[in-house]
This record gives structure tokens, sequence and C-alpha cells, in this order.
């Protein structure tokens, strides 16, 4: 009687007063069941899961002999997503004959739902009468994904190779049952599920054309994708360097799933390999700014009270880093490695930073810290390693690649760029510098037009340190109608190692004055800040054309030393002493200091100032050589980056300077240049630049105005 007055209060929503009318008939008829489940739901039903669960815990204790009493009461724990209970009321109802059959039947549901499909396998073998072939194929289905999920963990790399292989087996098998006119065994969801999977299992494995193939095909049919396989086709084209595809895939699966963040992290990464920085500086802020703040524990590993905040928090400062913001980018990253320093995802943030900012040994330091966290970190080992590379540090960088194949021998991407950074080393480069010009003005020593012509080719690198080259150089220049040319060829070895750089070359003038001409000149790297350098030529290349022309030569003796205090100021200084055959001996100082001065994605300023002093011996001379003479002078050097696209980008440079030459009987004079220039790299082993410089300088009191074009090469093959 009290069922009767309160199942029609629950039915009309009336929760509190069918809980009272079944709380009563409870407490007179307890050995009636249908009051224990009927509070039970009134109890779900008004979101009051702890006492539902409470009466439906006593029941069991009361009914526990009655199976199907037990029954009613597991398939209520289903229904309301208390699986674990469920499952062990069914696990305990499988042994009883009356409700055997179907309690393996909701055995099976519940071990799908809780995503437990190897266990449901094991049921269904042991039990084969009782399932048919669409629900064989939905386990299947279900092994697949799980199988997927667990391989993109990436906890044990040597096994995931066979879990996606596994994966895709299975998958493979339910569309060929399908495709065999047999579509009675699967659902057509489960036909579409089949191919989602499949899509994302391509992915996964690096087969991305085949995912693209496979995505594109069914998409044309009209077929929708869900947002994970979508942010898998999407993950596909980005690694086949397609992001604006991989961008509009992107934004369809959010729309899908506002909360899918994998697809989130996607997008970001396809912003800034599209070069679209404003975008992805905007997104990776907005990103980082939806997720709570971690609380830090500085003595365990990943103790965060929100992992994602980790990872949106790193997003941001990548998008300082990539769009050039490094000082910023810097100082963020040390910040939270002072606040988490035994985090390894940071720490390898970090070293790599320092490593695009080309601080080797701080970068190695990091990594080394890193690997006495976890020994086994792949990425501190290949950051290693390409710092070795950087550092010219062969025999090494050579060894680690080889123990690193032989460690991880499914890593086959990261392995092929780590080989592929050091064959680069080892290939052979050339380059070609040239410029063609006039002075039109008259001064004391007439109007001129010329050209000069430098090119350079090394061979590939052997015996790990040495590499011979080949040299040229041809000058040009047209005096009061009279041509003044020279022609110089020669060849010579390099060597480079962590800390010294050498070049020996052996010289032939092979016009006015003919006979070889020796140099030789070393630098060396005493840590990532400092290095020295220094050389002698004996009838050096930069011996005036004017000279040459009337047989005086020049040797050359010079030094060097600078000072980077980072990848956005250094500073330099450079001595020479200049003894030319006509009895002139000159003196030079230089100085040189950059300054990078506005940061920017798209557009960037950097400050020069040049200054220094030269002293001659000899009065007259057919070339340039005052008595003592000084300069001073400051460029502004404005870069805007027109195009880029992986290792294809266009730069357009416009520099202005401005300053004051001061020569000995002759007083100051202002001077100054414009310059405009495009560097155009197509590819990573090629590019080319090009310009025209317009320059007002002083020749003894009196001012020249100079155009200059100029076109140089370089490449590597």
């Amino acid at each position: 009687m009290g069922n009767a007055f309160s199942s029609p209060n629950r039915n009309l929503k009336q929760f509190s007063r069918a809980t009272a009318l079944y709380s009563l008939g409870l407490k007179r008829f307890p050995e009636n069941p249908q009051f224990s489940v009927g509070l039970a739901l009134c109890l779900y039903d008004s979101n009051n899961t702890s006492h539902a669960d409470l009466v439906l815990q006593q029941a069991q204790k009361r009914f526990a002999h009655n199976d199907d009493i037990l029954f009613t009461i597991a398939t209520t724990y289903e229904y309301h997503r208390n699986y674990f209970e469920a499952l062990r009321i069914y696990q305990t109802l499988i042994t009883r004959p009356t409700t055997r059959t179907k309690s393996l039947i909701n055995l099976i549901g519940v071990l799908r739902k809780l995503k437990m499909p190897f266990r449901a396998q094991h049921y269904v073998d042991a039990n084969p009468a009782l399932f048919d072939d669409t629900t064989r194929a939905a386990i299947r289905s279900d092994e697949a994904a799980f199988e997927l999920r667990w391989a993109l963990k990436g906890y044990y790399l040597h096994s995931n190779q066979t879990l996606l292989n596994d994966a895709l087996n299975k998958i493979n098998r339910n569309l060929l049952s399908f495709n065999l006119n047999r579509p009675e065994t699967l659902s057509l969801k489960l036909v579409q599920n089949s191919i989602f999977d499949k899509t994302a299992v391509l992915n996964a494995m690096g087969r991305t054309h085949a995912a693209i193939a496979l995505h594109d095909t069914y998409a044309a049919e009209g077929l929708s994708f869900p947002s994970y396989a979508l942010t898998a086709v999407a993950e596909a084209h980005l690694d086949q360097k397609n992001p604006k595809r991989s961008q509009k895939l992107l934004h369809e699966a959010l729309r899908k799933d506002p909360n899918n963040f994998k697809a989130k992290v996607l997008l970001f990464y396809a912003y800034s390999d599209a070069y679209d920085m404003h975008d992805a500086l905007a997104f990776a802020a907005k990103l980082d700014a939806q997720e709570t703040p971690n609380i830090w524990d500085r003595q365990h590993l990943y103790k965060m009270t929100n992992p994602r905040k980790l990872e949106t928090t790193i997003l941001h400062i990548l998008s300082l880093e990539y769009a050039g913001y490094m000082d910023s980018a810097e100082s963020r990253l040390e910040t939270l490695v002072a606040k988490a320093p035994a985090n390894g995802w940071l720490r390898s943030t970090l070293a790599k930073l320092y490593y695009y900012r080309g601080w080797y040994d701080k970068a190695k330091q990091e990594y080394t810290l890193l690997l006495h966290q976890n020994p086994d970190s792949f990425t501190a080992k290949e950051g290693m390693i390409l710092s070795q590379l950087m550092q010219r540090d062969y025999e090494k960088s050579y060894q680690n690649i080889e123990a690193l194949q032989k460690e991880y021998p499914r890593k086959t991407k990261a392995l092929q760029e780590l080989n592929k950074a050091y064959e680069q080393s080892r290939q052979g480069s050339f380059s070609v510098a040239s410029r063609f010009g006039d002075t039109p003005t008259q001064s004391s020593v007439g109007s001129s037009s010329g050209y000069y012509i430098n090119s350079r080719l090394y061979s590939p690198r052997f015996n790990t340190h040495y590499r011979v080259f080949l040299d040229a150089q041809r000058s040009y220049e047209k005096l009061y109608g009279t041509k003044l040319q020279n022609y110089r060829y020669g060849a010579g070895l390099n060597y480079t190692s962590k800390t010294f750089d050498a070049n020996i070359l052996l010289a032939y003038n092979a016009k006015n004055i003919r006979r070889f001409a020796p140099s030789i000149d070393l630098q060396y790297a005493l840590n990532d800040y400092l290095k020295v350098g220094g050389g002698y030529a004996l009838f050096s290349s930069q011996s005036p054309l004017r000279g040459l022309v009337h047989g005086t030569r020049a040797d050359r003796l010079f030094a060097t030393l600078s000072y980077r205090y980072s990848d956005e100021q250094e500073s330099a200084l450079s001595l020479e002493q200049v003894d030319f055959t006509d009895g002139n001996l000159r003196y030079a100082l230089g100085l040189r200091h950059f300054q990078h001065l506005i940061d920017g994605p798209y557009y960037n300023l950097d400050g020069y100032v040049y200054a220094g002093a030269t002293q001659n011996s000899k009065d007259d001379a057919l070339y340039y050589n005052p008595n003592n003479d000084a300069y001073l002078s400051f460029e502004a050097k404005n870069s805007w980056v027109l195009y880029r696209f992986y290792d294809i980008s266009i730069r357009q440079t416009l520099g202005l300077e401005f300053g004051v030459h001061w020569e000995r009987d002759y007083g100051s004079k202002s001077t100054g240049a414009f310059s405009v220039a495009q560097e155009w790299r197509l590819h990573e082993n090629f590019g080319f630049g090009f310009g025209y410089l317009r320059k007002r300088s002083s020749y003894d009191g009196n001012l020249e105005y100079k155009n200059e074009f100029f076109l140089n090469l370089d490449g590597r093959f």
C-alpha cells in the first residue's frame, strides 16, 4: 500500500514527499525490498548520493540471499553510475544459477563502462554461447581504444609500438568483418568508432599520411568525426607541416568538445608553426589564465594542485620565446625552476631555452642535473648531444648518439633528427660575397667604380675535426679611365674543436705581384662568453688594390677579443698592424658594440656603436693612409620578417648610420650611411641576400658619396 502512494510522487518528481513515504514504508515493512530500492532511487534523484548508497548497502545485507533483489540493487547502482558496487554484486550473482546469465550480460556492460575490456573478454571467452559477434566486436573495439590510450601515455617506450600494432589489428578485424557483407556483426556506431580509432592509431604510429587519407576519404562521404579523432588528424597535418589545415581541424574539434585539452595545446603549436605569433601569444596567455594556479612542493617531483597549469604556463613561456621575447621567457622559467627544482619538465624547458640562446655550457649543466634526477630521461640525453654538437664536441656527440640508438631503438623520429643534426655538422659549405659600386664624387684621388668578389668552398669534415677549403678573390676598380684589377686563388686547411678554430691558407696572387701569400688565423673560446683570436698574413688579401698595381703589398698582424654578454649584447675589440713594402707602417684600433633594443615576432631593432683610430708612418701613398684619423658612428638596424614558414623565410632590413670622422690636418666631417637589404632562406641548406648601400665618407677633407650593390650566397651540401 505504501509503495502505491510513494511511486506516483516520485514519478511526478515530488522527491521530498516520495522520500518521506518510502522511509515510512521501510520502517513499517523492512522486509519489503520495494521500499529500500524506491527510497534509494528517490535519494539518487534528489542528489543525496551518500544516503542512497547507505540504504542500498543495508538492503544488500538484509536480502543477501535473495538473488533477484540483489540483481535489482546492482542494476540500480549501474544506472546511477556506481559501477564498482554494481561490479561487486554482479561478480557474486554469476556464481548463482538463477541469475547467472543476466548477471554475466550486465557484468560485461559494466566492465566496458569501467574501461576494462580485457577482463570483459575473459568472461566472453569463458561463456561463448552467451555472446554474439556484435558483443565480441564491441569488446575488440574497446581493447583497441584502451591500447591506444595506454600507448599515448608513453610510460613504456619499448612496448608502445606493440600496443599500437595490436590495436590496429583489432580495428582492422572489425572493419573487415563489416566489409565482408556481414554488417549484422557490427552496428553502424561501432563501425564509425572503429574508423575514428583507426585514425588516431595511425597518427600515433607515425603513419600520418595514412591517417590524413583515412579522414579525408570518410569526411568526403559526410562522416562527422568526433573531437578526439579530429585532434589526431590535426596532429598529423602538423607533422606534415600543414599548420593552417591543422588550425581549421582543431577549431572544429574544440567546437565539438570545448574541454579537449590536447586540442588546445596543439592549436598553440599550429599557430606557432604557421608563424601566426600574435594569435599564439594571445591564445597561450588566455589558456594559462583559465587554469587555477599551482601550489608547488619543492620536495616532490610532480606534486602540484593543478598539473594542467604547469603545461599552460610552459606554453605561455614558449610563446614568448618563439616571439623573440627571450629575456622575459628566461626570467619566468628561472623563477619557476627555483620554486620547483625537482620538476624535470621545467628544467628541460629552461635547458632548451639556454641552448637556443647560445648558452651551451648552461644548457649542459641543466641537462646534467636532470640526468641526476632521472637517469633515463631521453630529453636530457638528446639535449646534451645537441649542445655538444653546437660546441663542436664531435667525438662525444657521436658516441652518445650511438648509445642512444641502442637504448631507445623505437624513438625513430627523434633519433633521425639527432643523426640529421650530426650529419649537418659534417657537411661541406660554400659562401660567396660580392659588391658592385661607384664613387662618382670628385676627390683628391678621383671618382671610381668597381667590384669585389670573394668565395670560399669547404669540403665535408673528415677525421672528425678537419676540412679543406678553396678560396678565390677577384677585385676590379676603374679610376680615371685606368683599369685596376687583381686575382687571388688559394687552398687551405680548417681545424675545429670544442674550443679551438684555425685556418691555414696558402694563396697565390695571379695578377700584379705574382707570388704566394700564406696566412693563418686562430680563435680560442674560453667559454660561452669570451673569445680571443689573432692571425698573421704574408702578403695580406687586404693589401689595397691601388697599391698592388704599383708593386706595394702588405703583411698583416692582428688580434681580436670579444665578450658576449648574451645573445642580445656583445662587445668586440680589434688590434692590427699592417706593414707595407713601400715603407708605410699602419696601426689600427677598432671597437664594436652590439645591443638588441626592441624585441618582437615581426619587427626587431638592433643598435651598433663603432669606434676606431689608425696611424700611418708614411705621409704620401697611392692608397688612403692618413697620418692619424679616428671615427665614431652609431647604426640602427631595423628588421622585419616579411614571410616565414618553417625553414623558409624572407627578412627585410633597413640600416641608418650617423657618425663623425676626424683626420689630422683636415678636421672633422660628419658621415653616414643608408642601407636596405633582403635575406631569403629558401631551404635549411641554402640562402641568399641582396641590397643597396648609400654611404657618405670623408677622404682628405673631401666628402665622398658611394653607391654600392651587394649580393651574398651561402649553403651546405
